[in-house]
């Protein structure tokens, strides 16, 4: 599977080693809360990394890293970074969240007003298609298998395309989801624009992180093994 995710000289949050890097720091929870309570249009007052063992069985999936799996008070989150749509993504994200239902429901996390959902952060999407879609285990006749759970996908560059069309709406509405497509430039454009600090915190971690030699050397590594 080969991806260029690099636009500019700078790596962006669609590369996972980037996202992780920033938005896993402790010192970047509120950057993290931030997407999260965009994502799920909730107030999250707390959150906290949430740690499972996966079995031998998903081995099958290509680096798959430390999970992006996270206690809230109003449920608990999967993140998943999908720089393109093909098959092998859509297989990999079904895989990760029928695991994660299954460890979640067996240690009883999940009640009639505590939800799981996997945010699904996918570039590479049908522009005609919708901003956010979601997916949820149902019967034909409607009947959902288990409540309170789906996937909820961001269709990365129609919403990215609102800041270059200056949508003021959409801008506002995505703004923490919209940073996640741009550079340096475009993000100093887009503080300058919103007038939000959390951007600019954004915008100064994603420079940092493209200044790390040791992670710069590990996506390029990933990269090159993509290109064989």
């Amino acid at each position: 599977m080969k991806t260029k995710k690099k636009e500019k000289d700078c790596f962006l949050a669609k590369e996972e080693d980037i996202f992780r890097e920033i938005f896993l720091k402790k010192s970047n929870k509120d950057l993290l809360r931030a997407v999260i309570e965009a994502s799920l249009n909730k107030r999250c007052r707390k959150i906290r990394q949430y740690n499972i063992e996966r079995e031998e069985y998903m081995d099958w999936i290509e680096n798959i890293g430390e999970d992006m799996l996270f206690q809230t008070d109003v449920g608990v989150v999967e993140i998943e970074i999908n720089p393109s749509n093909d098959r092998y993504i859509t297989g990999k994200n079904l895989a990760l969240y029928s695991d994660t239902l299954y460890r979640v429901k067996k240690e009883r996390k999940l009640t009639d007003n505590y939800q799981f959902v996997q945010l699904s952060f996918t570039w590479s999407l049908d522009l005609n298609g919708r901003d956010v879609s979601e997916y949820a285990w149902q019967t034909t006749s409607g009947i959902y298998l288990y409540e309170n759970t789906f996937i909820r996908e961001f269709n990365l560059d129609k919403i990215v395309k609102y800041w270059y069309e200056k949508n003021e709406e959409k801008i506002e509405e995505y703004k923490y989801i919209i940073m996640l497509g741009l550079d340096l430039d475009e993000l100093d454009k887009l503080y300058a624009y919103t007038k939000d600090k959390l951007i600019k915190k954004y915008r100064k971690e994603l420079e940092k992180a493209n200044k790390n030699q040791e992670l710069m050397e590990k996506i390029s590594a990933k990269e090159k093994k993509c290109e064989v």
